[in-house]
């Protein structure tokens, strides 16, 4: 994807993102998922389908849902990023180390 589609897209997911959080206000909460599940589904793969579709489409039309949702995305993305930097380190590390097989002896 180019740096330009790439903003582009961007820009557009934002757009939609605030169109939810300021479109469906629910400040009661009124038929919200509990907020272990709104964190199960933010944990999903990416590719992953979901389910219940009814459940998406609340967290899709319900502003406060779908804030929690948005922050539990960014939670998981800083641990994959986190468990990422520390398997390069590691590696980093494995990898500088002088190859013997002393170790096997």
């Amino acid at each position: 994807m180019s740096p330009e589609t790439l903003t582009k897209f961007e820009n557009l997911k934002g757009k939609l993102q605030n169109s939810i959080l300021q479109g469906y206000p629910n400040p009661d909460r009124k038929g919200c998922p509990s907020d272990l599940i709104i964190e199960e589904l933010a944990m999903l793969p990416v590719d992953k389908s979901i389910k219940d579709e009814s459940l998406w489409h609340h967290i899709t039309h319900c502003s406060e849902c779908y804030r929690e949702f948005l922050e539990q995305t960014k939670v998981r993305h800083n641990l994959r990023a986190r468990q990422l930097g520390w398997f390069t380190r590691m590696w980093q590390v494995l990898k500088s180390r002088p190859a013997t097989d002393a170790h096997l002896r």
